[in-house]
This record gives structure tokens, C-alpha cells and sequence, in this order.
């Protein structure tokens, strides 16, 4: 009988063992924790942008104003007589005013203006080289009496807008003011010219060698 309950046992056991390993309470998986823990810290930080740059920026114009402007007039009176520089205007370059967007933001603003409103705009300093070729024009102008040879610009002046959707920025506005359109010309003082023109501006300094 003994032998008997023995066998009955051991026939049992192994559907036990089973039966707890059911029951068993599952452990946590440490590494789990940590992969989710570093996931919530990688989308925590992932701030929206609190800065505006160039290449985000979305760019809007208004009160575009041209101007012309003589940058250097040379005067001669009479074939033989010296040439003489009676005017210049240094180095006329790109400014922002009004704005805390620092000289960077130049380039985007010229080419976004020049695209939008179909402008030349420069984005460097006014240089020499059309002074030079009023220079040299005079000089080898042989008319009688007086004569003036210039160069001139177109200045551009601009309010903008720029704001960059997504990010933390407000609507940033300000002033551009750059050049394009280099101009040179000559002109004798007997004729009045149209007074739209470069001509016309430099018609006034016709008295500088008088």
C-alpha cells in the first residue's frame, strides 16, 4: 500500500512543478525600464526651437522705395583744362536697422527681396571700379567747355517681416537698406537733361568749376 501512494506521488510531481511555475510572480526586466525612461528623455529633449535663422526665416516686404544716387562726379572745364573730383560717396553698403537680426541675415534678405519685388540688390560695399570709368571717360573726352562725367547707384530701401513658423520666435520687423543698378555717364553743361535721370543730378555740380 505504501508503494503504491509512493508511485502516485512521484506520477504527480512533475504537473506540480508546472503548475507552479504558472503561478509564479513575473520579475520586472530592469532593462526595459531603462529603454523606455531613455526614450521620455529623448522626446523631453527635443524642445521647440527658441531661434530664428536664415533658412527657416519667412520673409515679407513692404514700403520699397528706390532712389537715385550719385556716388562720384568729376568736373572739366574746357578740353585741356584738369579733371577734377567735385563729389564722392563712401562706400555705400547694406544695413539693417531697426532689427536684432545681426549682418548675416544680409544675403537672404538681398536675394528675397531681389526675387520678390525683381530688384538688383547688392550685398557688398559700393567699390571704386564705376569712379574709375568716369575718370578715364572725362579724360578722353575732348568737347570744349564744361564737362561732367559721374557714377550713381540705385539705393533700396525696404521694411521686411520675418518670422519662422515652429519655433519659440515672434515676427521679427525691421528695415533693409542695400544698392544696386552702377551707373556712369557724361555730360556737357550746355544741355539740360531730363530730370528723371543721373544726368540730371549731376547737372547741379556744372557750376563747380566756375
Amino acid at each position: 500500500m505504501r508503494r503504491h501512494q509512493a508511485r502516485s506521488l512521484l506520477a504527480l510531481t512533475p504537473a506540480l512543478l508546472v503548475l507552479a511555475a504558472c503561478n509564479a510572480t513575473a520579475v520586472p526586466d530592469p532593462s526595459a525600464a531603462k529603454t523606455a525612461a531613455a526614450t521620455d528623455a529623448s522626446v523631453a529633449a527635443s524642445p521647440t526651437p527658441s531661434i530664428c535663422t536664415p533658412e527657416q526665416a519667412k520673409i515679407t516686404w513692404s514700403r520699397v522705395s528706390q532712389e537715385k544716387k550719385l556716388t562720384n562726379v568729376f568736373v572739366r572745364d574746357g578740353a585741356a583744362s584738369k579733371t577734377t573730383l567735385v563729389h564722392k560717396e563712401d562706400g555705400v553698403q547694406p544695413t539693417l536697422s531697426g532689427t536684432p537680426l545681426l549682418t548675416g541675415w544680409i544675403p537672404t534678405l538681398a536675394d528675397s527681396l531681389s526675387t520678390t519685388k525683381g530688384l538688383p540688390v547688392e550685398t557688398q560695399p559700393t567699390s571704386d571700379d564705376e569712379a574709375e570709368l568716369a575718370r578715364t571717360t572725362l579724360a578722353e573726352n575732348k568737347q570744349s567747355g564744361t564737362v561732367v562725367a559721374f557714377s550713381g547707384i540705385i539705393k533700396v530701401n525696404a521694411t521686411f517681416t520675418a518670422s519662422c513658423p515652429g519655433t519659440k520666435t515672434n515676427p521679427m520687423i525691421g528695415t533693409f537698406s542695400s544698392w544696386g543698378t552702377p551707373t556712369t555717364g557724361i555730360l556737357h553743361c550746355s544741355i539740360t537733361p531730363a530730370a528723371s535721370t543721373f544726368a540730371h543730378l549731376a547737372r547741379k555740380y556744372c557750376k563747380a568749376s566756375q
